[in-house]
């Protein structure tokens, strides 16, 4: 906590340690929000810009495509998920893990030849066998319909993933 202008020792170390935390992936933006840190529950000084220090950045996009998700996710305030990581075997665009929800974001450009059509169907399947569930959202959706872009993400965040058997 601050005292004056002067941040007390242990709470400095606490806040370095879960900048470091979420910086390596051994604490997920959801775990703080779980402990009240990024639900602004924590009340101390210093704790705003903790967590915009911490909030998962849309730069670790690939894609003008991914970029524009991220952002339209924000501004409906659905919760944020991971970007570009490997989940079942496989890397993923967006991934919810505790709603075992992953969204893949299709251009017609990089996803219009029959490899790349036959590379996304296997890739889905294994997700789904997996547990996952796949949400796959084209560059004209997302530009011509986000707002159903977003009910949709909506809904299947809202809706509890069927456990695996």
């Amino acid at each position: 906590m601050l005292e004056g202008n002067v941040v007390r020792p242990d709470e400095a170390e606490r806040q370095v340690l879960v900048l470091a935390g979420r910086q390596h992936g051994a604490v997920s933006w959801e775990q703080l929000t779980r402990v009240g840190l990024t639900a602004g529950w924590v009340r101390h000084r210093g704790t705003a810009a903790l967590t915009k220090a911490i909030r998962p950045d849309p730069a670790l996009t690939r894609s003008e495509a991914e970029r524009r998700m991220v952002e339209l996710i924000r501004a409906a305030r659905l919760p944020t998920p991971e970007t570009n990581v490997r989940i079942d075997g496989h890397e993923v665009d967006l991934v919810w893990r505790e709603a075992k929800l992953v969204v893949e974001i299709d251009g017609y450009a990089f996803h219009s030849s029959r490899s790349s059509f036959e590379r996304d169907r296997r890739k889905d399947q294994e997700l789904r066998a997996a547990g996952d569930r796949v949400i796959r959202i084209t560059w004209r959706q997302l530009t011509e319909e986000s707002a159903a872009v977003i009910a949709t993400l909506a809904s299947a965040l809202t809706r509890p993933a069927r456990s695996r058997r």
